[in-house]
């Protein structure tokens, strides 16, 4: 499957572009809109279009990067929302494509849908974030060399493996000869597609948890096929064992077992702690509920104050999610639900720690679009309106020990200024308002703003929602990397805090390891960029 180049991608967008940026933006957001959008503000610095053509040349075959959160959110910017029937088309975007050397650390406290079932049952963490990003972060090259296949052939091969692992069993079905042949759920011509060894494995795995297997009987019904083939490859590394949770070797090893026959990065996407837990939520009236599924449906007029992780016994965190953070030159916190995405998160105080502790790497926090019923719907400090970007981080000051110095650098936001008043209205209906960014209060918060189109106009005509565009936040995450490493010198795009300034570069330092950016023109001037 050939990848389009960068140059083509973004004539895509800025075709899609129809509108003109806000002139009252900072440079560095006239930058990122001018590489998004392909409109240059009147106001615009005289070198903007230079830099935009450095940003793009910019090298990150060596740049680390941890990328944390949990949900639709997380998998979305990695790869694109997986969840989507139309995935399988533009499967390459994402900073998976900007960002080769990323790493992913997905929350573990979901407890709602099919990973709730598992849980009534097992004493597992939630997996159903997992499955999500394993097929967001498949690379097509992956799948090519793994099982020796052509563009085409990687094509079909992803529509099919994107259609199993997202198949849902119905709640009055048994499903076990299903769940042992994982691809006779497809059409034929997918079926086809499929290659022996990865047929065989995924039945092996469907097998395991079935009668007759060598593993815990889990009855398919009301399950995700990927939730069900994940948790049977984790078991097996476990030896079947139900007395316990499985360890954090055994969790790996699950995890790295069917990203490698999906063609997802090995040894990159982790479980944030092996250990099981559920939030309790507590709102301003008192009333305390468990559960981040019960959250959502409780009936109540009072804002969420605070929300705690509850664990099993002493949250377990592994060496390698403590390095790759330490080691990061980015640190990305995906948008996402407030409470139950992040937050969990950050209340690991090893993974907390670990992030302060890295004062080399840029950490960019993605905020929320949209208020969500039962989290963001009400603000402690207006019972009449839902939250504001502000509101975002100080709930994140709120219910993270030590509050959150020197953790985020800078909030990306999405500007929907110009989102059509229809779609407005219907996100309305439905109780759902923009979470605005009010810039004086965030600075005041030493939290550096950036406020860009981070949606896809096509999507919004097609689909009339407005989402993050996988490639349109890794283009600005492109961007904002650039300006902190290449730029600091200029007072205009200084990113980070006096509190939270990088450590000086010497001989061999992180520097040095980017290397030498050169200016090639790349844009056709002969038509507008």
């Amino acid at each position: 499957m050939q990848v389009k180049p960068i140059q083509n991608q973004l004539f895509e967008l800025h075709r899609k572009a129809f509108w003109q940026p806000d002139a009252s933006r900072t440079p560095i957001e006239h930058l990122v809109e001018y590489l998004l959008t392909g409109t240059l503000a009147p106001n615009a610095l005289p070198e903007t279009e230079g830099l935009a053509e450095q940003v793009l040349h910019f090298d990150l075959q060596k740049t680390r990067v941890i990328v944390l959160g949990g949900g639709t959110g997380l998998s979305t910017i990695v790869g694109g929302n997986s969840q989507m029937p139309d995935w399988p088309e533009q499967p390459w975007l994402g900073m998976k494509q900007e960002f080769p050397r990323l790493s992913s650390v997905v929350c573990t406290t979901d407890d709602g849908g099919s990973t709730g079932i598992l849980l009534k049952s097992l004493p597992m963490i939630g997996i159903g974030d997992l499955r999500k990003l394993l097929i967001s972060s498949i690379l097509p090259e992956n799948l090519k060399r793994k099982y020796r296949i052509s563009d085409p052939e990687a094509r079909d091969l992803i529509r099919t493996i994107h259609a199993v692992l997202n198949h849902r069993f119905h709640q009055e079905t048994s499903g076990f000869d299903q769940l042992r042949d994982a691809f006779g759920i497809v059409p034929p011509d997918l079926r086809a597609a499929g290659p022996e060894q990865l047929v065989d494995s995924l039945n092996e795995l469907g097998t395991y948890i079935s009668p007759g297997g060598r593993g815990p009987v889990i009855p398919p019904a009301g399950h995700s096929m990927g939730n069900l083939l994940l948790t049977a490859a984790i078991l097996r590394a476990a030896d079947g064992r139900t007395d316990r949770p499985p360890g954090l070797r055994e969790i790996q090893s699950g995890i790295d077992y069917l990203a490698d026959l999906v063609g997802a990065p090995i040894g990159r996407i982790h479980a944030a702690t092996s250990t099981p837990g559920q939030l309790r939520f507590r709102y301003a009236n008192g009333v305390e509920v468990c559960g981040q599924s019960k959250s959502a449906y409780a009936r109540r007029d009072s804002p969420v104050e605070r929300v705690t992780a509850e664990f099993a016994g002493q949250p377990v965190i592994g060496q390698a999610v403590l390095r790759a953070i330490e080691g990061a030159d980015l640190i990305v916190y995906a948008p996402g639900s407030l409470y139950t995405s992040i937050i969990p998160l950050l209340q690991l105080k090893p993974i907390v720690a670990a992030i302060r502790s890295n004062r080399r790497a840029l950490k960019i926090l993605g905020a929320n679009s949209w208020i969500q019923e039962g989290e963001t719907d009400i603000s402690l400090k207006n019972r009449g309106r839902g939250f504001l970007v502000s509101e975002l981080i100080e709930a994140y000051d709120r219910n993270t020990p030590g509050g959150i110095r020197g953790l985020f650098d800078v909030v990306l936001s999405a500007n929907l200024e110009h989102v059509p008043g229809n779609i407005l209205r219907n996100y309305a209906l439905e109780g759902k308002s923009p979470i605005h960014l009010d810039r004086s209060q965030v600075e005041k918060m030493g939290v550096h703003p950036v406020e860009a189109t981070l949606f896809s106009p096509e999507q919004q005509r097609k689909t009339r929602v407005i989402h993050h565009d996988p490639l349109r936040f890794a283009l600005a995450v492109r961007t904002l990397l650039y300006a902190d490493q290449c730029l600091e010198g200029k007072k205009w795009c200084r990113l980070r805090s006096s509190g939270t300034a990088r450590k000086a570069h010497g001989p061999g330092s992180e520097r040095s390891r980017f290397g030498a950016i050169s200016c090639v023109p790349i844009f056709n001037r002969s038509r507008p960029l």
